[in-house]
């Protein structure tokens, strides 16, 4: 009786303290969210970002609407491409795990929605968990290795130091790295794999975890792979270019010049802020990203200010049409 008391009291103990830093989270998270809303009143007047919102044109937001559903689209069939043969999941169901997975991103702390959608797609059809996450690892070096370009190519345009103020110094710069790390990647996985299968078999209490980290790697293999590179570079670039043109086109809805740099600029600065999700929804957050891009290029800061708004509405549609009845109904299947 007494093993049992201890142990309900310790299963208690670990509940009471896993809600306990939720609760942290949650209340740095509103912090955050606050701080950013107070510093944004210190420079926004709200009523003339409000006036702007409101006289947003209609068809360049459904424009915008269109072109990020081609973002997700797009990001769903790259995702599926990345998964080990015989255990893609079907694209209806990959799409629905993306948007749920970005919903989550959205919501709860440290990418929480990315291991989510690993969670339900590697309960799909005995899928493996572990390659599932690896597939994601994948995408974040694509999409890292596309980032570490765009910053090359854009940050000239902006201020910078003496030693960096070539485009083409700079972009040289962004591309070696991004060569580097796709070097590092065919290099490292088959050593990492053959080492994971040595240590499997000297020392059988590590096989579990060393087929977990072996699943990892499993989905990291597509980039390996000469016959994806090309469909995986073509769907990574179709989710950058519409990722720009969405920001192109809400620029042109709330009235601001929808130029180029200003749009790719808003794109990698977001994406950068919002990388360690904490703030609940990235309320305040997101907006004021959006308004620091934008003055760097001297828009605005309530017209702004209301493009910055619009986008987040815009990006988190689909999540929440789609994602949130696909998730509901995944997990009563659980």
């Amino acid at each position: 009786m007494k093993e049992a008391a201890t142990t309900l009291d310790e299963t208690s103990e670990s509940r009471a303290w896993t809600w306990a830093r939720w609760g942290m989270r949650l209340l740095v998270g509103l912090g955050l969210a606050a701080l950013a809303i107070y510093l944004l009143s210190r420079q926004v007047h709200w009523g003339r970002a409000i006036q702007y919102l409101t006289l947003a044109q209609p068809l360049w937001v459904l424009v915008g609407l269109g072109v990020i559903m081609v973002n997700n689209v797009a990001k769903a069939l790259r995702w599926r491409l990345l998964f080990p043969p015989g255990q893609q999941p079907p694209k209806g169901y990959a799409f629905g795990a993306l948007m749920s997975g970005q919903l989550l991103n959205f919501v709860l702390p440290l990418r929480s929605g990315d291991l989510t959608r690993a969670y339900f797609t590697g309960r799909h059809r005995g899928s493996s968990t572990a390659a599932a996450v690896g597939t994601i690892g994948a995408e974040k070096v694509i999409d890292l290795t596309i980032m570490g370009l765009l910053y090359a190519l854009v940050l000239p345009s902006i201020i910078l130091p003496a030693w960096l103020g070539s485009p083409e110094r700079s972009a040289f710069i962004g591309a070696l790295i991004g060569l580097v790390m796709w070097v590092a990647v065919l290099i490292a996985l088959p050593i990492g794999q053959r080492m994971l299968a040595r240590l499997a078999m000297s020392r059988p209490v590590l096989s579990k975890p060393s087929r977990a980290l072996s699943g990892l790697l499993d989905g990291l293999q597509a980039l390996r792979h000469v016959r994806l590179l090309p469909w995986l570079l073509a769907y990574s670039v179709l989710i950058w270019a519409a990722g720009i043109l969405v920001n192109t086109a809400l620029l042109k809805a709330v009235g601001l010049p929808p130029t180029l740099l200003s749009s790719a600029l808003v794109v990698l600065v977001i994406q950068s802020g919002i990388s360690v999700p904490l703030a609940p929804g990235q309320i305040g957050v997101f907006e004021a990203l959006a308004v620091l891009a934008l003055s760097l290029t001297g828009q605005s800061a309530e017209q702004a200010l209301a493009f910055g708004i619009l986008l987040h509405i815009v990006v988190l549609s689909f999540p929440i049409v789609v994602g949130v009845p696909w998730l509901l109904r995944e997990s009563r299947r659980l």
